[in-house]
């Protein structure tokens, strides 16, 4: 019997055959479709997805994978390949995660990556697939670059950094409109010449002096007529800080970092950035904060307690202390490299006894600041004889001493008149009458400083010039010195030794 399929059945088994193909023709375009737009997608949310078999270590990536880690399409990928374009400060932290992961830790990690020499941003997220016995055999995931959402991120803390460092600045501005600097033009005057020299340079300036001669204020002045002056001014006092807190203070820390660490915090360096930091008291810096500091001053740049990341610093420094550092370095108190870097540029600041002449003027200025701190109506006159008893002081104290014996005495006299000899002032030496004294109702600023000057060169013989001159001892210029006498009419003669 013929059992071979007739004419008629061989065409419907063509039929049935070439709607079939045409049928997977339709369902390959609807993949074909599916796929492009899944790569579209991709592109436009440079996203990508790959997978890593545990067992046999291999890996596949989606195009767009390639592109992001700018690989050529169809290399071999490996862990190595990989790690190899990891940013060297983000690979350890990596490689514990990952290794965290394949014994069954959740995989969402950020991470940047140098591609051609550019810091780029990603994300990796995968989700877990386990054996019957609870391993991890593969992972499928995501891979996407936010590049972009962590430069946003970057400029946003930046621009909020700066709207908290313009605020401490108005606040500081705010703070010091009222600090003149009596002195500018005399006892100071050798000061702020230097101070003026300093601000244009970025060298690091050292101020010295005893405590209370003011040396925050020439700090200041100093960033002030700088060309930092819109940036921020952070000033630190090293010795008020505890030893265990300095390295959080100076240098900041990353959440978790120690015990009480609850968030990420930006250190006074950091905050100093772009502006002038003032250390005060350096003094009291203890010698493992010094190693630090001294990194600080070599290098410009800082590590957060904690942290791995390293940041750089754009930063003017200006350190201050009432100590002698050279004997400290001696006594092995303070590191010999750390004080050949900050005495780049040092300024002593004169104290208040060598001075004196600044007396009447601070003592005026403090008067006005202090009435109006307290909010008095009127300003309180001085008691005669009063400046005399500030004149003869010593003022071991120096400006700040004389500033609390101001306020204390407009809150026992706040109507005045001011008088001092009931504070407990006690002259080191009588005042010498003998040099064309003011009397109490010509006690004018020209004539005490013309008293005071008197006075100094009678007790340096009339000597002007050099060592133990008038100059020094009231610490300013000797050439200043005499246009100041020239203005006031004092004609003095070095005195001649008797042979």
């Amino acid at each position: 019997m013929n059992t071979e399929p007739t004419y008629e059945e061989l065409q419907k088994k063509v039929k049935r055959l070439e709607y079939q193909l045409n049928e997977l023709k339709k369902s390959q375009q609807d993949i074909d479709k599916e796929k492009y737009y899944f790569e579209q997608a991709q592109k436009i949310a440079k996203l990508s997805t790959w997978e890593y078999n545990v067992e046999n270590e291999k890996i596949f990536w989606t195009p767009e994978n390639y592109k992001t880690f700018g690989i050529k399409i169809g290399k071999k990928i490996t862990n190595e390949l990989i790690l190899e374009l990891v940013h060297p400060d983000d690979r350890k932290p990596l490689i514990k995660t990952w290794q965290d992961t394949i014994q069954g830790k959740p995989y969402d990690v950020e991470h940047r990556l140098v591609v051609h020499g550019k810091i780029k941003w990603i994300r990796n997220k995968a989700k877990l697939i386990y054996n019957d016995k609870g391993d991890v055999v593969r992972l499928i995931g995501i891979t996407q670059d936010i590049t972009y959402r962590k430069n946003t991120e970057k400029k946003l803390k930046e621009a909020k950094i700066k709207i908290e460092n313009n605020r401490f600045l108005q606040r500081e501005l705010h703070r010091l409109s009222g600090d003149k600097i009596i002195g500018a033009e005399f006892g100071l005057k050798d000061v702020m010449d230097k101070a003026e020299r300093a601000s244009s340079v970025e060298s690091p300036v050292l101020l010295l002096g005893e405590t209370g001669v003011g040396k925050d204020i020439i700090a200041n002045y100093i960033h002030y007529i700088s060309s930092r002056q819109k940036e921020s001014f952070i000033a630190v006092n090293c010795g008020a800080i505890p030893d265990e807190l300095i390295d959080s203070e100076l240098f900041g820390h990353e959440k978790g970092a120690f015990t009480g660490a609850l968030s990420q915090k930006r250190g006074r360096f950091e905050r100093a950035d772009n502006g002038t930091i003032f250390l005060d008291e350096i003094g009291e810096l203890p010698p493992p904060a010094q190693v630090r500091f001294l990194r600080v001053l070599q290098s410009r740049e800082i590590e957060r307690v904690g942290g791995v990341e390293t940041i750089p610093l754009n930063i003017r420094i200006i350190a201050a202390t009432n100590r002698n550092l050279e004997e400290m370095v001696k006594r092995k108190k303070f590191r010999e490299d750390l004080w050949y870097r900050l005495n780049v540029f040092p300024i002593l600041i004169p104290p208040l006894r060598l001075r004196r002449d600044d007396i009447p003027a601070l003592a005026q200025h403090f008067i006005e600041r202090k009435t109006k701190d307290l909010k008095l109506s009127d300003i309180p006159a001085l008691a005669p004889g009063a400046v005399n008893t500030l004149m003869a002081y010593d003022w071991p104290g120096n400006v700040r001493e004389l500033e609390n014996v101001i306020e204390r005495a407009i809150i026992l006299h706040s109507s005045g008149p001011l008088r001092f000899d009931v504070l407990g002032l006690s002259p080191s030496k009588p005042v010498n009458a003998t040099a064309s004294t003011p009397t109490d109702e010509t006690l004018e600023l020209d004539a005490i400083i013309k008293y005071h000057i008197q006075r100094v060169l009678k007790l340096t013989g009339g000597k002007i010039h050099g060592p133990g001159g008038a100059g020094e001892v009231l610490g300013v210029n000797p050439d200043t010195l005499r246009s100041k006498m020239k203005k006031l009419g004092i004609s003095f003669r070095k005195e001649k030794k008797n042979n």
